[in-house]
């Protein structure tokens, strides 16, 4: 696996998934096409369909947690990051979406911001020496602004 300097796996090193696209199932309703748009913008639009199984299509962590995000905004269901985990294609997570009540407007917004906050966090943290360099002189009093490298 490559690795980054601070030893996580370096995602755009990874050779690309071999997808057979005669494999693909397209979506047959609007839940399954929300949740695979949802999938594709986290994946950066690698070709799936409803029983495609993400995880092997290189769902991080981080990723799991902005997709349970996501999909309790989008569907206003209490989404643990374990749901995500025992549901791994797009049809298992409609089923599992389907069994779960709905929340409140409110709750689900601010769930959802929690979550987008912390996964911004970590990626800030988990960023790559330029960014992390750039922080660390703001941090220590230089000018006020981020340099430029």
């Amino acid at each position: 696996m490559p690795m980054m300097l601070n030893g996580k796996i370096d995602r755009k090193a990874l050779p690309e998934p071999e997808i057979d696209e005669e494999e693909i199932v397209p979506p047959k309703n609007r839940n399954q096409e929300i949740i695979l748009g949802i999938l594709k913008e986290i994946l950066e639009g690698i070709p799936m369909g409803i029983t495609t199984n993400f995880i092997e299509l290189g769902l991080s962590s981080l990723d799991t947690m902005v997709l349970a995000a996501r999909l309790d905004e989008q569907f206003r269901m209490d989404v643990k990051f374990g749901d995500i985990f025992e549901n791994l294609t797009a049809i298992s997570l409609e089923k599992m979406l389907l069994s779960k009540p709905k929340r409140k407007q409110k709750e689900s917004r601010d769930r959802y911001l929690c979550f987008l906050m912390i996964a911004s966090a970590y990626q800030l943290y988990t960023a790559d020496e330029s960014v992390t360099s750039r922080l660390r002189n703001h941090s220590e009093g230089n000018d006020g602004r981020l340099s430029a490298g």
